[in-house]
């Protein structure tokens, strides 16, 4: 491999670990105890929830819980983006800003599922398009 290959990918693969550690560090999220709590809680464990490994942690962004629950929204975007996005992908997803949303971020636009299930739906249209 060239070299201005093999320093370009050390490029990104440093920056992709900065921001995995900034999304660990800034989005509240439950580790495999309390996610599993809630997912007992509700009878669901079967993958639509959103998890990202980082080092030996398994890490539950908290916003896609409300009341012990999985919110739909999230669960349908997990199915939407999954085909073609890593679970790192769809987590960086939902926290940035998006803009079939105006800018705002998906996980702060869940209060409007449409509109984020909407903007899943176009995320991929234009990845496949």
């Amino acid at each position: 491999m060239h070299s201005d290959v093999r320093d370009a990918m050390r490029l990104i693969l440093a920056d992709n670990a900065d921001a995995r550690e900034r999304l660990a560090a800034e989005i509240p999220c439950l580790d495999s105890t309390g996610a599993r709590a809630a997912l007992w809680e509700i009878g669901r464990d079967d993958g639509t929830v959103l998890c990202v490994l980082h080092g030996d942690r398994a890490l539950f962004p908290s916003f896609q819980f409300r009341n012990a629950a999985v919110l739909d929204a999230v669960i349908e975007v997990v199915a939407i983006l999954g085909g073609s996005l890593s679970d790192w992908q769809i987590a960086f997803w939902f926290v940035s800003a998006n803009r079939w949303l105006d800018g705002g971020r998906p996980m702060d636009r869940l209060y409007n599922p449409g509109a984020v299930v909407a903007a899943a739906r176009a995320e991929v249209d234009e990845v496949i398009g």
